[in-house]
């Protein structure tokens, strides 16, 4: 079980701040300590085990679930020495601005949770630092998370100085809220709406896409189905799809008002019926010479009248 280093307070994480060990909280990781590809929670290879602080690091030995093909690949690359870096996913709680020997003054979070963590190609601190909103599912995004960690450090700054923050009853039950919340309550609240937000524009641009492919599907077929029957050439099939998708009953009623081609096999069956007067003597040979069509109708819409013919002219 190779051991990685999930955070080193003495090094600076991508997003320009320290994370403080000491305040790291890490009860609810331990009952789920799960190991997560590339912090994709659609994604479990494993877990880790025996999370200790060790000097300026925040160590976990890794145990990878050797029952996942995605799980025994990272591994492998583990055990190769392509992958030696790891990337928590944390909860941001407490941040101070503090002088640090050598670094100067520095934004350090002095409290956070530990949600999850990962394998990453490079060290977490340098590379990627996941954060998470207080409901430990919503992603922070980098706007977000300059908010968050700026409206942390305002309410510790603000402690002496505590400004109201007074929501309408109607603002406060759609946040979930009371009318006077603190402000680190109503960062949390506007990032998980937001969060909810982004969800239902998903879910709504998968519909459109699934109703435009359907639409799309129907005005292939009546198009196709057009050209098929001679209503419209091949050349002019774009134009009457695109017309078809914007209005499919125009396009339908449009269509449907030009006239077939009419085929050879149409004409056969249309004037099958009609055997001309002055030919009742005729033959199979003379209807053959005379009248092809005629005896290939005659086939399709009076075969018992055509197999006679033939018959009585083998017996000739």
């Amino acid at each position: 079980m190779p051991t990685f280093v999930l955070n080193d307070e003495s090094v600076l994480t991508s997003h320009g701040f320290l994370v403080n060990n000491a305040g790291g909280k890490f009860d609810r990781f331990k009952e789920n300590p799960v190991m997560l590809d590339s912090h994709d929670d659609r994604c479990v290879i494993g877990k880790w085990n025996n999370l200790i602080v060790s000097g300026t690091q925040l160590k976990a030995d890794s145990e990878f679930d050797m029952e996942d093909p995605d799980a025994v690949k990272i591994s492998g690359k583990v055990d190769r020495g392509y992958i030696k870096g790891a990337s928590m996913g944390i909860i941001p709680l407490e941040a101070e601005n503090i002088e640090i020997p050598g670094l100067g003054t520095q934004l350090v979070l002095t409290s956070w949770e530990l949600v999850e963590a990962s394998p990453v190609a490079v060290p977490s601190n340098k590379a990627a630092l996941r954060l998470y909103a207080k409901d430990g599912k919503t992603v922070l995004k980098l706007e977000e998370i300059k908010l968050s960690l700026e409206t942390i450090i305002n309410k510790r700054n603000t402690n002496m100085e505590k400004k109201e923050i007074k929501l309408s009853v109607d603002a406060a039950k759609v946040l979930g809220l009371g009318i006077e919340p603190e402000p680190i309550e109503l960062n949390a609240a506007i990032m998980e709406l937001s969060g909810k937000l982004s969800l239902a524009t998903t879910a709504k641009e998968k519909a459109e896409k699934t109703l435009n492919d359907h639409n799309e599907a129907l005005a292939n077929e009546l198009v196709n189905l057009a050209v098929k029957e001679g209503r419209i050439t091949a050349d002019r099939k774009e134009s009457f799809t695109k017309l078809a998708i914007n209005d499919y009953k125009q396009a339908k009623d449009l269509l449907e008002s030009m006239p077939a081609k009419e085929t050879l096999s149409t004409k056969l069956k249309k004037d099958g019926d009609k055997t001309p007067a002055g030919r009742e003597d005729w033959n199979y040979m003379k209807w053959l010479k005379e009248d092809a069509v005629g005896l290939k109708a005659m086939e399709i819409n009076d075969n018992a009248k055509f197999l006679e013919l033939k018959a009585n002219y083998k017996k000739q």
